[in-house]
């Protein structure tokens, strides 16, 4: 008799769901204590725990197994000490471990944990302040995992601070030369989307940037993406405070004609102006977008996928 023939013969409608309930915890714990299996397995292999291989300064919290859900049925929600959840990979199921936030934040064994949670926190707080100044500019793409390639960008930069103590490490301007050459789309760089030198100033007196495009065949130096027709490009200027308890910052940007992708392009100058004599970093931003064509009116293509932003000049004040 199969589980589903047995549900059909339950006496009731409740008795069926409390046996699908129970079905599907004994099924689930038993998809995690197959995984654990498979870990104990690998670490004796290697003649030592797992964990052993894992940095001093690592959480405790990483240490928490997780599963996939390989059934048809998929669950979101706890079960007891199972968590299930939906990611980019699939559906997953957890346990729920850990060390306590207070043992964390008082027990002397977790000092480099504390220390390298101040400098995280650090890094983000500032990556998010960029992210705010140039929001405007990046919401002409889409990366949805860019907050994370920047959140570890800016981190390199904390790190980069050889005068603060561990623990209290700083965004300094003279470390932001790590953020150029940054992408808001992994999906898409600059280098690859468009094959011409580009010029490009920052005037710190005047407050103004200039990005100078040469004249172009966009046949040939354009990597244009599948149904595109027309394209446009886009230059930003921010000023950023890292250090002020508030948010201290300044946008200006600047564009171009959205130009078909069919005809030659001339020589263009784009140039986003800020406040001049500011002693504030000041980031320069360029990009290409791409657009479809219909009925006479221009439309983001897939909401900007294949948009290619960078920072190509820093002037670090």
């Amino acid at each position: 008799m199969t589980f589903k023939t047995y549900l059909r013969i339950s006496r009731s409608k409740s008795e069926q769901k409390g046996l699908l309930r129970t079905a599907l915890f004994y099924f689930t714990t038993h998809l995690c204590r197959c995984q654990r299996r498979r870990i104990r397995q690998v670490s004796k292999a290697k003649r030592a725990p797992w964990y052993s291989t894992l940095p001093e300064r690592t959480s405790a919290s990483i240490l928490t197994i997780m599963a996939q859900q390989k059934s048809f049925i998929k669950l979101e929600g706890r079960i007891g000490d199972l968590t299930f959840y939906k990611t980019q990979n699939g559906y997953q199921t957890r346990e729920k471990g850990g060390v306590s936030a207070s043992r964390i934040a008082t027990d002397p064994k977790f000092q480099r944990t504390r220390e390298n949670n101040a400098e995280f926190g650090r890094a983000n707080a500032a990556a998010k302040r960029f992210r705010d100044a140039l929001r405007a500019f990046i919401q002409l793409t889409s990366d949805a995992k860019m907050t994370n390639r920047l959140n570890s960008r800016m981190s390199r930069v904390v790190k980069a601070d050889t005068v603060s103590d561990r623990g209290e490490r700083q965004v300094l301007n003279e470390n932001l030369g790590i953020l150029n050459g940054f992408g808001f789309n992994s999906a898409a760089s600059l280098s690859n989307t468009l094959f011409v030198k580009l010029e490009s100033s920052i005037d710190r007196s005047t407050g103004a940037a200039l990005v100078s495009i040469p004249a172009l065949n966009p046949k040939v130096v354009i990597a244009k993406p599948e149904g595109a027709t027309h394209y446009q490009f886009s230059a930003a200027l921010a000023s950023v405070n890292f250090h002020s308890e508030e948010a201290e910052f300044s946008f200006a940007m600047e564009e171009s004609d959205v130009l078909p992708l069919a005809d030659l392009g001339e020589a263009l100058e784009l140039a986003p102006t800020l406040a001049p004599e500011t002693e504030l970093p000041l980031f320069l931003a360029f990009g290409i977008s791409f657009y479809q064509e219909v009925n006479g009116k221009h439309y983001p293509l897939n909401n900007g996928a294949y948009n290619a932003l960078s920072i190509i000049k820093i002037d670090k004040g």
